[in-house]
């Protein structure tokens, strides 16, 4: 009896491993580097390689499939794919967490818009869910929380946005981990169940 009391404990503490080992091999939020982000503000959409540096550094960039950017519109899909992370690893760190979604689409959408000035329109798929929201939108929210989010011309000045991002990183973080925040935005901009 008491061998399969040790063998249900061994594992449960398997599977945990094997989670925290999925979840630490995708960067989350908390794992983003946002100097190395600063270095890149003031990419244009039509430089494909900024653009993909970009989406490397942001959370879950391990689990991308595809990166579109047509007119100027920065279309993200996520999710497994033959020569990434085994499926199991990419639902664990989207799902296991029920607002890792939300969070990680508000986060990258937010550095996208800060980054990214001459960009239209982003959209993340992850599976059958999807967001989209316009450049624009995101800026206007942004800057009712950000007071001395630059605009105006100066979102080009690297110098300008490098400075806004060391002065405002943690508080963007705060933000976007705020679950009011996400419900009143998510609320405005909702992510999409697209059912087959």
């Amino acid at each position: 009896m008491w061998w399969k009391k040790g063998l249900i404990i061994l594992m449960g503490l398997i599977l945990s491993a094997c989670s925290a080992e999925a979840e630490a091999g995708i960067t989350g939020i908390e794992n983003v580097n946002e100097d190395d982000l600063a270095n890149m503000s003031g990419t244009y959409v039509g430089d494909n390689s900024n653009v993909s540096s970009i989406i490397q550094k942001l959370p879950g960039a391990e689990t991308l499939k595809e990166l579109d950017l047509q007119a100027e519109n920065i279309r993200v899909t996520y999710g497994a794919s033959p020569y990434s992370l085994p499926q199991s690893d990419v639902l664990a760190y989207w799902f296991d967490d029920n607002e890792a979604m939300e969070k990680n689409f508000l986060y990258n959408a937010t550095y996208l818009a800060i980054l990214v000035p001459n960009s239209k329109s982003f959209r993340f798929r992850l599976y059958d869910f999807s967001f989209t929201i316009k450049r624009e939108e995101m800026v206007d929210v942004l800057s009712q929380e950000f007071l001395d989010l630059p605009v105006d011309g100066s979102e080009w000045d690297t110098e300008v946005m490098e400075d806004f991002i060391e002065n405002n990183h943690t508080a963007i973080e705060e933000w976007v981990e705020s679950s009011g925040v996400r419900k009143n935005f998510f609320v405005k901009y909702p992510v999409i169940y697209n059912s087959h």
